[in-house]
């Protein structure tokens, strides 16, 4: 349960700190070793990030080392990745696809609602559908809902207590664009070749540290979750 509200609240805040952790899982009484497990959901990859040889494009036909977790039998599994870790290799696998398909430029790169690599993340942080991918549809359909008519002033937004849980319960719009940031990072990474370097992620890291935010109140009740079933 707590773990499912852990990735929920990954949509906002991507590096919490242990204080924030805290406030927002009141229902803990927290001691060194359960505040222990909440910060390493969050943590990132393993110091012993695994080395192997890929190729270069063709026709340069010549091997390089890259420092990576992708091919790891053990990634096959996403419950054994941390949070933040998912969330990495997912950047660097399609990262790397961007790269094996020609991509030039870090622009060219755009995540919408409606991309892959959004999909997954949402599949693998909101799997019940706790919280709604927010889009043009659902914007549209949320308005016209929660609109009423008022006298001598058009139409005025007026959520009812349902709609008002629906509104507040949406993918933040930022979410999208930490994404297509992240993507683009690790895209130039790559296209660079300084993922043949020991620490090449650690830059990337403290980019996206910077995009985190705040995380709603209403993820501070210790029946949060069960308010969404």
């Amino acid at each position: 349960m707590h773990l499912r509200k852990a990735k929920l609240m990954f949509f906002w805040v991507r590096y919490p700190s242990s204080a924030v952790l805290k406030m927002y899982f009141p229902d803990i009484k927290f001691n060194k070793n359960n505040t222990a497990q909440l910060v390493k959901w969050f943590s990132n990859f393993r110091p012993n990030d695994s080395m192997f040889l890929v190729g270069l494009e063709w026709p340069t036909a010549k091997l390089r080392v890259i420092h990576s977790r992708l091919p790891l039998p053990i990634l096959q599994n996403p419950h054994q990745w941390s949070i933040r870790e998912f969330y990495y290799i997912q950047m660097e696998k399609y990262a790397r696809q961007a790269v094996s398909e020609g991509v030039k430029n870090a622009d060219d790169l755009h995540v919408s609602a409606d991309s892959e690599i959004y999909r997954v993340l949402n599949l693998h942080y909101n799997r019940n559908n706790h919280i709604e991918v927010w889009g043009p549809q659902v914007d549209t359909e949320l308005r016209s809902a929660t609109t009423r008519p008022t006298l001598g002033k058009g139409i005025e937004l007026h959520p009812s207590a349902s709609h008002l849980t629906l509104l507040q319960l949406q993918v933040p719009s930022n979410f999208r664009y930490v994404v297509e940031q992240t993507l683009r990072e690790f895209f130039k990474a790559i296209q660079g070749g300084k993922d043949t370097e020991q620490s090449w992620k650690k830059s990337i890291y403290k980019i996206i540290s910077r995009l985190d935010d705040p995380v709603p109140e209403y993820f501070k009740s210790p029946n949060f979750l069960e308010q969404l079933e």
